[in-house]
């Protein structure tokens, strides 16, 4: 992430590039406002699609320009400050780069050369050093200060937070496991579940400059307890191992880490229809007791002493869910889930008198939204209006795609996979097939039929930071 200032005003930079990931020529480009005031974003030069012109844009929006074709220039204008940022793109056999100019200051750890950004469409035997994929542009207007954790309590003595969980919280790990197959460039966000930064990625970019580092071993697809039949090796268990192997290289003590879990929905949503009660009494019991604990137990051991834990939002109402799944038992298991997540947190402390726990409900933000679209809107500063389809249109549902591919398997450059029973691989999978990004990304809470939009995981980081006691403030 780089920080670029023009005229005073300061613009934040982020290049994502997903390694690996075939590509033709181009780049992405997204506008996003966090400022407290409207601005002005407008795109001038050829795109695959229309001129982006964003007269009022407000604060929170995220508003993707679509892909790049040729050279452009990106004019801002917030209140009396005004500027721009032309993007020379270069496409050529050996490589494609972008430059940047028009730019009077690059923050003082960037070098002047590091306005240009090369990669490559396809791999180059030999080449080192180069990327390989689509990058990705954010230019995001008013940057969030570095958090003032000073007045936080629960962040007092803290030089880590380790992140546990998946698609939700994955801020790019599949991808770099599996190679750069899963989740795809487009319409993926490098290598992230969403059209945008994961909430997860937020918080590091104002943890960090204060002082705290953030390890995140979220995986898209991770169970809380793992079962043959997911067919895939990830779990809290696989995401703990992963931690205590990295764990003796940090600086800092195992006391002066916080961890934070955010798992459970892929134990859920692959779950047959129409469940007894004393089923989902049980599938709930082995997800908190059997998976949750058991990695609490682990993580105190090892000597952390704050854990924070995320409920679960409703699954019954997510986009898959109407077209493949029975909702109502998805809506039952997962209100069974939060209230015995809820039960035990608080039981922990009568458990482990020297440890701190906090339960964050990220449900009750999920349902603010769906339910009371414009309190949300108003509470987060989004524009939401469809909550209930998914952005990205076309590719196969989950049912669609297993009858699709009876034998439960998958090509990759002619290498034969077998497919996982779990529905974060499964939609990744049908969402890469085919189809298209709907006209208005930030009026969406769902990108595809399983993950939500960057507007939700803003509100998700916003809600999170609060619910801790701290403040957000724009540069």
């Amino acid at each position: 992430m780089k920080i670029l200032k023009k005229s005073g005003f300061p613009i934040w930079l982020t290049i994502t590039l997903n390694q690996f990931a075939a590509a033709d020529s181009g780049a992405y480009l997204n506008f996003e406002n966090n400022c407290s005031y409207l601005n002005t974003f407008q795109l001038s030069g050829a795109t695959s699609g229309s001129y982006v012109v964003a007269p009022n844009h407000y604060t929170n929006q995220f508003i993707s320009a679509g892909k790049l074709t040729t050279n452009s220039t990106a004019n801002y204008q917030v209140t009396t400050q005004n500027g721009s940022i032309d993007l020379q793109l270069m496409d050529a056999w050996t490589f494609n780069s972008m430059t940047f100019s028009n730019i009077n200051q690059l923050a003082s750890n960037l070098s002047s050369q590091e306005n240009v950004f090369k990669w490559h469409g396809i791999p180059i035997i030999g080449e080192v050093g180069t990327f390989i994929g689509t990058p990705t542009f954010t230019i995001t207007s008013c940057p969030y200060q570095p958090l003032n954790i000073s007045n936080i309590d629960l962040l007092n003595n803290v030089k880590r937070i380790v992140i546990f969980g998946d698609s939700l919280s994955d801020d790019g790990n599949l991808l770099r496991a599996d190679a750069g197959i899963l989740p795809k460039s487009t319409p993926y966000y490098d290598g992230m579940f969403s059209n945008g930064n994961p909430w997860s990625m937020k918080l590091k970019q104002v943890i960090e400059p204060s002082g705290i580092a953030l390890s995140n071993y979220a995986v898209g697809g991770a169970v809380a307890v793992f079962h043959l039949q997911e067919k895939l090796p990830y779990s809290l268990d696989s995401e703990y191992q992963a931690y205590l192997l990295n764990s003796s290289s940090f600086s800092e003590s195992p006391d002066q880490r916080l961890a934070i879990i955010l798992i459970g929905a892929n134990d859920y949503l692959s779950l047959p229809e129409n469940m007894s009660t004393t089923e989902m009494e049980n599938k709930t019991d082995d997800v908190i007791n059997t998976g949750i604990n058991s990695a609490v137990v682990k993580l105190i051991t090892q000597g952390i002493n704050k854990i924070v834990f995320f409920n679960l939002p409703d699954l019954g109402r997510v986009p898959e869910c109407t077209i493949d799944k029975d909702c109502q038992t998805l809506s039952a298991i997962t209100q069974m889930h939060n209230k015995k997540l809820s039960n035990y947190v608080a039981s922990l402390p009568s458990k482990y008198n020297n440890q701190t726990f906090k339960l964050i409900d990220i449900a009750s933000v999920f349902n603010l939204a769906i339910n009371d679209t414009n309190s949300f809107n108003t509470q987060y500063q989004t524009s939401l209006k469809n909550v209930t389809t998914a952005c990205w249109t076309g590719g196969y549902t989950k049912k669609q795609l297993l009858a699709h591919n009876a034998n439960l398997s998958a090509t990759f450059n002619g290498i034969q996979y077998p497919l996982p029973n779990n529905m974060d691989i499964l939609e990744t999978l049908a969402v890469g097939s085919s189809g298209s990004i709907c006209e208005n990304p930030e009026e969406h809470l769902f990108w595809d039929h399983i993950h939500p939009t960057y507007q939700l995981h803003h509100a998700l980081f916003k809600y999170f930071i609060q619910q801790i006691g701290g403040q957000l403030l724009s540069q």
